[in-house]
């Protein structure tokens, strides 16, 4: 019965765990989530049709914590799938994604929301990030991303596009802000989402390392959609996105650097996937 109460109530935050094939990490993901100083949260895990010990170790947790809703997939639908139903599923009027293989604070949601309370236009907070490679146990970069705290548009999106850090969508979201966002299966699909909230409004930085990334040894670069980095669809949906938004110089602006800066990186990051494949 008082499950079932628990149930019924929607919480402030939903967490949305996305998984396939974690098992190896997932504990501490989950743990860093249950360790939260802030109490008033839900995780929604769903499991992309693991073929590890995912399950079972889902199973377990779900089990013992009323707060955690696991959702094992009938068969992996791909990592958008995944984003977009955990987020479907979300009931709390903030949203953030976790993937399984990173941590998270203890304080970091209570941090983030504080951010929120004092800032009635932001829609989007997260801390600065630590690049850890899981292997050795050592930080391998340290990220600190810059605020889009500008009252323009134009000065934010400006920013986002200049200071371009994927990790960024494992923030904290305003639930009603990130259900507007398009998500969809293509390179880069992670910086658009980043793009797109700094237009809805204030994107800030917690000045502290609140977030950990965590990576199986050195990062390889891979494309979503194929063999290797395709950057059209990208820059279609940015052009499709700004139409209504800013003046022809402004788009244009904006179009001329994306374009220079994607064509830089489909070069770095294919011969990268093609020195992997030929060591």
């Amino acid at each position: 019965m008082k499950n079932k109460i628990l149930e019924e109530l929607s919480p402030e935050v939903s967490i949305g765990l996305i998984v396939y094939n974690g098992g190896k990490y997932l504990r501490g993901a989950i743990d860093s989530f249950l360790a939260q100083t802030f109490n008033d949260y839900e995780i929604i895990i769903s499991d992309n049709a693991s073929t590890d010990d995912t399950q079972i170790i889902c199973e377990e947790y779900a089990a013992l914590n009323h707060k955690i809703r696991y959702i094992r997939q009938v068969k992996n639908q791909g990592p958008i799938f995944n984003f977009k139903f955990v987020l479907e599923q979300a009931r709390g009027d903030y949203f953030m994604w976790a993937s399984h293989d990173d941590i998270f604070a203890p304080t970091y949601i209570f941090e983030c929301l504080n951010v929120f309370k004092n800032n009635s236009d932001c829609v989007s907070v997260c801390s600065n990030i630590n690049v850890i490679d899981l292997i050795s146990n050592q930080i391998t970069e340290k990220i600190s991303p810059i605020s889009r705290s500008s009252p323009s548009i134009f000065t934010r999106a400006i920013i986002s596009v200049m200071d371009m850090h994927p990790n960024m969508i494992y923030g904290l979201h305003k639930t009603e802000i990130i259900r507007k966002i398009k998500i969809d299966t293509f390179d880069w699909f992670d910086i658009f989402i980043n793009i797109q909230l700094s237009y809805y409004g204030k994107v800030l930085i917690i000045p502290k390392y609140l977030y950990d990334v965590g990576i199986d040894g050195p990062r390889k670069p891979y494309s979503m959609t194929g063999k290797y980095f395709s950057f059209k669809v990208f820059l279609n949906n940015i052009a499709d996105f700004n139409k209504d938004k800013f003046s022809f110089k402004h788009r244009t602006v904006l179009f001329l650097y994306l374009r220079y800066i994607t064509m830089k990186n489909k070069k770095e990051f294919n011969l990268t996937i093609i020195n992997w494949q030929n060591p």
